[in-house]
């Protein structure tokens, strides 16, 4: 489920203008899995905006962003070139929680029939029956099965029960997100506020993206707390400037647990990460953050964070889709996880988050490892090497089973979070679980400003790159990289270790190239079989792992990666879904008959690798494997066999 909203202050937009950016919006967020898509804009056909803005017009329908698409451009009353100086719109997409795929059940969802407040909403309302079951009592209809729909309603009912006429949007939101319970991200749009819009978050990512055409005197906006009785003033808005000043402003408010940015990128890279139960609201073209009480370790201020993305890195370019492009990518990842970090003339690492709590890890009784997830597998891929470097326990966890299990943590305990989000709902409460109880907690995520990277201890940013496919690869591969370059770094000093820690760091090195031979010998795989992203992304991992550990034991979370991420997100492959990860095996060795398992490979070595080398498929997928076959003659050590049992 994913959030976008756009609102254009004294920066004259159409409305087909305005829908196409929501639908541009809605499209970058389409990699995530939905079944339905809505928009909620202005109203009316006049020639005024103040007009037109005293109604809303709500377009849902169910299927893929094009079909949403094709019925804004069948509404008859809706004019599609009148002009709006000020509006603000928003846009879903839905993943069915509560209630079937619909357009009464697609968001946004409304308070009544009239549209008085309307409401987009990623999460979960675990109180939501509750609510319903009072607001139903009072009188209210209720139109859906979902649970946003009570958000919608609650609004409503603070409004119709309002003391005095002059409460305003925020205030009403306040007292909504404090009836709340469970997890959410929220951007609200009223009739009675028209140009406004109010966001809150609690457990859900959301940023506000922020565009002037006035250079802004301040790049933090303090927080505002109802406690202090002060309202909203000048000094507390963004922009800062004289109030003659006329303002034109662009805001984006973007959700979205994988990858927030992709929606945003496009209209500006100046970026507010919101907190849990920050309330954010744009009031006649001026931001504010609002908070309800102050507690301790609050930040007086929220920055603005310019993100180091352009918009290319989020496109597709040549390439089918977003996993493949990722997936040819992974050598440039891997040398940007690298860069400035590991010296291979002297065999040094340097881990410049970590350098002020290294010597603490280094004291710590055990390494807990706690991910989600392709995360997870990166964890467990790497926990032999940790535990062979460091001389310490290495535990790798579930982050979810983690919490159900109420694990044990100690004071010296060090915590590991993994994710390429940064914004993993259950690594998040495992990581605030952990704080509680006193453990160092460090982060390994691929997104700066994220949740995780915020909240733990010290951490390290796999600069892997914007990963918009769902099915992670070069993030994977990014973070194997990290955590043994976080082994390398634990180990320099120990006399012992040398010989192993040199023929680790020469293997990174030559990691990079490795990768990109690789990525051009099964090049010819990726355009003539169905099984391209498999194939390119197990001879991805079998590098990673055989080059810097060389040990039959690494190659099964490696091998389970591959089969979760590289096949079963491949549709119309017929069998490939009964099989299981693990009677998964993976080989590099020499060619082996149908049904005979491979014998265990040899040492790998680099200097056999050419580029010349070219693969195809010797057989179709038969019932007890598959295999592929080099062209030409290969040193038998580095034909790449992949031996699947069904289940």
């Amino acid at each position: 489920m994913c959030i976008f909203a756009y609102l254009n202050y004294h920066v004259p937009r159409t409305r087909r203008e305005i829908l196409e950016v929501l639908i541009k919006g809605l499209r970058r967020l389409e990699y995530r899995g939905y079944d339905s898509a809505g928009v909620g804009i202005d109203g009316g056909n006049s020639k005024e905006w103040e007009t037109n803005s005293k109604s809303i017009h709500l377009i849902k329908q169910t299927g893929k962003v094009k079909a949403l698409d094709e019925e804004i451009h069948r509404q008859q009353d809706v004019d599609l070139d009148v002009e709006f100086d000020v509006h603000l719109g928003i846009a879903h997409t839905r993943w069915a929680t509560h209630g079937v795929p619909s357009p009464v059940n697609s968001h946004p969802q409304r308070s009544d029939k009239n549209n008085e407040f309307i409401v987009i909403h990623n999460g979960i309302i675990t109180n939501y029956k509750d609510l319903k079951k009072f607001l139903e009592s009072k009188g209210y209809e209720f139109e859906s099965e979902t649970d946003t729909e009570t958000i919608a309603k609650l609004v409503k009912y603070i409004y119709d029960n309002r003391e005095s006429d002059d409460i305003t949007f925020t205030t009403l939101v306040e007292q909504v997100t404090q009836q709340l319970e469970g997890a959410f991200a929220l951007v609200l749009k009223s009739v009675h506020y028209p140009g406004e819009a109010v966001g809150s978050r609690r457990g859900g990512p959301l940023l506000i993206g922020v565009r002037s055409d006035h250079k802004l005197s301040t790049d933090h906006i303090p927080i505002l707390y109802r406690s202090s009785g002060k309202d909203k003033k000048s000094c507390n808005t963004l922009p800062r400037m004289d109030e003659d000043t006329c303002l034109y402003m662009y805001f984006c408010f973007a959700s979205s647990i994988h990858f927030r940015h992709c929606a945003v990128i496009e209209h500006t890279n100046r970026v507010i990460f919101l907190e849990d139960d920050d309330i954010a609201a744009v009031r006649d073209g001026r931001l504010s953050i609002h908070r309800i009480k102050r507690t301790a370790g609050d930040h007086p201020a929220r920055a603005i964070q310019t993100l180091q993305m352009e918009l290319q890195q989020i496109m597709k370019g040549n390439f089918s889709s977003f996993m493949q492009k990722e997936i040819f990518e992974q050598p440039e990842s891997v040398v940007n996880t690298m860069r400035g970090r590991v010296n291979f003339e002297n065999n040094t690492v340097i881990l410049g988050g970590l350098k002020d709590h290294i010597k603490e890890i280094q004291r710590c009784r055990r390494l807990i490892m706690i991910a989600c997830g392709t995360s997870y597998h990166a964890g467990v891929a790497t926990r032999q090497v940790l535990e062979e470097l460091t001389e310490l326990p290495v535990m790798v966890e579930l982050a979810s089973d983690f919490l159900d299990r109420n694990t044990p943590v100690f004071r010296d305990d060090v915590c590991f979070f993994i994710s390429q989000s940064g914004e993993t709902a259950d690594s998040l409460l495992a990581l605030r679980y952990c704080k509680g109880r006193g453990a160092l907690t460090v982060g390994i995520t691929n997104t700066v400003g994220s949740s995780i990277s915020r909240e733990t201890d010290c951490g390290v940013h796999i600069n892997a790159g914007p990963e918009i496919g769902v099915a992670s690869t070069k993030a994977y591969t990014s973070q194997f990289v990290a955590l043994i370059m976080f082994a390398l770094l634990m180990c320099d000093d120990r006399i012992s270790m040398q010989p192993r820690r040199r023929e680790i760091i020469q293997g990174l090195k030559v990691l990079p190239e490795l990768s990109r031979i690789a990525s051009k010998v099964i090049l010819v795989i990726c355009y003539n079989s169905k099984f391209d992203k498999f194939c390119v992304f197990v001879h991805m991992c079998i590098l990673c792992t055989f080059t810097l550990v060389k040990c039959r034991h690494h190659r099964a979370p490696c091998a389970c990666k591959c089969i979760r991420s590289g096949v079963c997100v491949q549709r119309g492959v017929d069998g490939l879904g009964q099989l299981s990860p693990s009677l998964l095996e993976v080989f590099i060795g020499p060619q082996v008959s149908a049904g005979a398992p491979p014998p265990l490979p040899p040492s790998f070595s680099s200097s056999c690798f050419l580029p010349q080398w070219s693969f195809r498929s010797t057989s179709k997928p038969m019932r007890s494997g598959m295999y592929w076959q080099p062209v030409t003659d290969v040193p038998p050590a580095l034909q790449l066999t992949v031996h699947m049992k069904k289940c």
